[in-house]
């Protein structure tokens, strides 16, 4: 036992060994008189605010979980400081607007411990914030071949295939990670998404109600049953589910959204038209808003309204995207 405030390299043990025998009994005692085998204790789900919250005060960890059958000098605190004190320099380069320096510095905690599985899930996050996400995969699959049992960087690895669209690959990585770690709704909301996009309806839907399990105040989780509904065309309990979702988050721009497809289908376009402008006012940015809303315009009597819309589509949508065409039609179609 040492006081490393005044003894940083641990050379003064102050560790009382006479008191070893008396401390060890105590101990005993307590354990004994605290514990009780015959009671199976039931894991309680834990809601995502109450997780960050507690997670904020220090009392529970990251789910970066990676258990080891030995630990050794390379594992002691002081040893992992450094490299610490290295991703946290990269965070505050990057905050900056330092990107490459950033990069570079993370780079370099990595070179120097391989295994410091918390750097690639940083400079994993620096490619994946800058628009890098082929490159931020490449991080992940490098830092799990040198931590092959770690959760997050599987967790991270399947989210950032979902969203690049390699869904198998994202199936895959998603499950080794539940294996490792199964209480965690955000990644099981991920798993659906995947399921979802492939037209597995069902497998989707029983992963988002595993994410309702854990959190069952999930608005993301309840949104992703809102739309899985909504592709089957089971419009009342879609509008249920996208309504139950704003009730935990009213900015949510995609709830709104899905409940404006949903009134149009149903021949309700003054209501549709009216919930996607809610939508952009919670989020000018989304697109598939943008893009209903505007159809919706181009193809009702006062066609002229939708140019804003449209203009606004054409400069904030990435060049590849598959609608730019169409869109620069109806632009020009309204324009004659």
């Amino acid at each position: 036992m040492y006081d490393i405030s005044i003894d940083f390299k641990e050379k003064n043990n102050i560790y009382n060994k006479t008191k070893h025998s008396y401390l060890k009994n105590q101990l005993n005692d307590y354990v004994k008189n605290y514990s009780n085998k015959s009671i199976k204790q039931k894991r309680e789900p834990i809601d995502r605010e109450s997780i960050e919250a507690l997670r904020s005060l220090g009392y529970i960890g990251t789910t970066n979980i990676e258990y080891k059958k030995e630990y050794g000098p390379d594992d002691d605190l002081k040893t992992l400081l450094p490299y610490h004190q290295g991703l946290m320099s990269s965070l505050k380069l990057f905050d900056e607007g330092k990107e490459n320096e950033a990069i570079k510095e993370l780079k370099l905690v990595i070179k120097n411990r391989k295994d410091f599985t918390t750097a690639y899930a940083f400079l994993a996050n620096l490619y994946h914030e800058t628009g890098k996400i082929q490159e931020a995969i490449d991080v992940l699959k490098n830092g799990i071949k040198h931590s092959p049992n770690n959760y997050e960087l599987h967790s991270k690895l399947g989210i950032y295939y979902t969203e690049s669209g390699q869904l198998d690959n994202a199936i895959e990585e998603i499950n080794k990670a539940i294996k490792i770690i199964d209480f965690d709704p955000e990644t099981w909301n991920y798993l659906g998404i995947a399921y979802w996009k492939i037209g597995n309806y069902e497998k989707a839907l029983h992963a988002y109600n595993k994410a309702l399990e854990l959190d069952q105040n999930y608005p993301a989780a309840l949104n992703n049953i809102g739309s899985l509904y909504l592709s089957t065309k089971q419009l009342n309990l879609a509008e249920q589910y996208f309504q139950k979702a704003l009730s935990y988050d009213p900015d949510l721009a995609s709830a709104y959204n899905g409940l404006g497809i949903v009134y149009q289908t149903q021949g309700k376009k003054q209501k549709a038209i009216e919930y996607w402008k809610k939508a952009l006012e919670k989020n000018p940015h989304h697109l598939l808003a943008l893009y209903n809303i505007a159809y919706a315009l181009a193809t009702s009597e006062n066609k002229s309204e939708a140019l804003p819309y449209l203009e606004k589509y054409l400069k904030i949508a990435p060049l590849d995207d598959p609608d730019r065409e169409k869109v620069i039609w109806l632009i020009e179609a309204i324009n004659k």
